[in-house]
């Protein structure tokens, strides 16, 4: 009897620790690709993840992120007497997860517009500009000047050195990477062990675009002409990757041309921290070389859910780089080319070419790659280069595999554009 009771308190005993290991056992989505923004002990977290398994056991899609915002929801989103005209359109509330539970908070200002945004140095993206990150422009839009007169260098700084998740989004706790988000308030995602994100971006060249079809040339990967191994190993890039494919038949055939992506920190846009070659398609989605996502590219070496600077590179068009730090990872489409304000401009210079139906494009011409538009880039390239046929040179612009006089033509109106100083090799 005595062992048999043994037997069976020991059978019950070992039953609780499985049960127990299983309950604690961490959800397969916090090492995919879209991670829960918020570690599984937070209560709208338990929530979620208890009802929606697969939230748990797949990617946290923007299915889960709807259902997140409905469980972390203390005020239904528009809190009685706090909605500036009664419009839910012009809700200015964001619920934040906490260890604690939901936390409701308002963002000041909005939805007023900015004088700011009438002057000749606006503030960077969209008026109001709850939709590019407005916890971010929380914290500036409280010392009143940037949101008032000119969006000098000094709210640059304020926009760099004080918002930004490391200080504004703080935990304190090692494990968690800290994100600022503008619907989702302060995020703390648990790290994960396989470290990548898929981002979606898009952007548009100048030169090969074409305004017939709203699209870019594939005319280098039609005549066999692309390079199967990436092509910035050389100065100034100076990119070590080994991304290659073993034919040209590998490419997509709506490829255009190789692209250079760098993922920067959000307060120092000089420092790069991960950089990918990835492949332009002719409507300007980048994706993958290995043609393994659809619409998207992997970076690795970042943490997910947290804020990053985004650099495009082309071999022959202008630098861009995001005017604010953006939330990675992109459940969206991170688009360059739908507003100018998309990318950072400074100076007198558009950040972009200015195409058509306000689309925006890189601009065309900087042949070697040092953020210029300068006398350089027509004296070592397009001379040298001038009157060459079927290749892969820096000095063709509109990408048709020659160097002619259309080539020029793209050049020659850019000459003396500046690009954004932040992005130096």
């Amino acid at each position: 009897m005595i062992n048999q009771l043994s037997l069976s308190t020991c059978f019950s005993f070992l039953i609780g620790i499985l049960l127990l290991s299983t309950n604690s056992q961490a959800c397969d989505s916090y090492d995919s690709a879209f991670p829960p923004p918020y570690p599984e002990s937070y209560p709208c977290m338990e929530e979620i993840l208890d009802n929606y398994s697969f939230c748990c056991n797949e990617e946290f899609d923007l299915f889960c992120i709807t259902k997140l915002k409905e469980y972390c929801d203390e005020n239904g989103n528009a809190p009685a007497g706090h909605n500036p005209d009664g419009d839910p359109e012009n809700d200015c509330w964001f619920d934040q997860c906490t260890i604690s539970g939901a936390r409701s908070q308002a963002m000041p200002h909005c939805p007023d517009l900015c004088p700011a945004y009438e002057t000749s140095y606006p503030p960077p993206g969209p008026n109001p500009p709850s939709s590019i990150n407005g916890v971010i422009f929380e914290i500036v839009w409280y010392d009143g000047f940037c949101c008032q007169d000119e969006w000098d260098e000094l709210c640059y700084s304020l926009l760099d050195s004080l918002v930004i998740s490391p200080f504004l989004c703080n935990d304190e706790d090692d494990s968690t990477a800290d994100g600022c988000h503008p619907s989702l308030g302060c995020t703390h995602t648990p790290i994960s062990s396989t470290s990548s994100v898929q981002l979606k971006l898009r952007a548009i060249l100048e030169g090969p675009y074409d305004y017939a079809s709203d699209k870019m040339s594939t005319e280098l990967r039609t005549k066999g002409l692309l390079p199967l191994n990436q092509p910035f190993n050389e100065a100034p890039w100076n990119y070590s990757g080994t991304e290659s494919v073993g034919s040209m038949s590998d490419f997509p055939e709506n490829m255009v041309d190789w692209v250079l992506v760098e993922v920067r920190e959000a307060v120092d846009r000089g420092q790069t921290i991960s950089q990918a070659a990835a492949l332009l398609l002719d409507d300007g989605t980048i994706v993958n070389y290995d043609g393994s996502i659809a619409d998207a590219m992997t970076v690795t070496g970042i943490g997910a859910n947290s804020n990053y600077n985004i650099v495009i590179s082309s071999r022959n068009h202008l630098d861009i780089i995001t005017p604010v730090p953006v939330f990675l990872s992109n459940l969206e489409v991170y688009d360059f080319s739908n507003d100018l304000a998309q990318a950072l401009s400074t100076g007198n210079d558009p950040s972009m070419a200015d195409i058509q139906d306000y689309n925006y494009a890189l601009y065309a011409g900087d042949m070697d790659g040092d953020g210029s538009l300068i006398s350089l880039d027509y004296s070592d390239y397009y001379l040298v280069e001038s009157a060459s046929v079927s290749g892969y040179y820096r000095s063709d612009l509109n990408m048709d595999g020659q160097v002619t006089v259309a080539d020029f033509n793209l050049y020659q109106p850019n000459a003396g554009i500046l690009g954004a100083s932040f992005i130096s090799r």
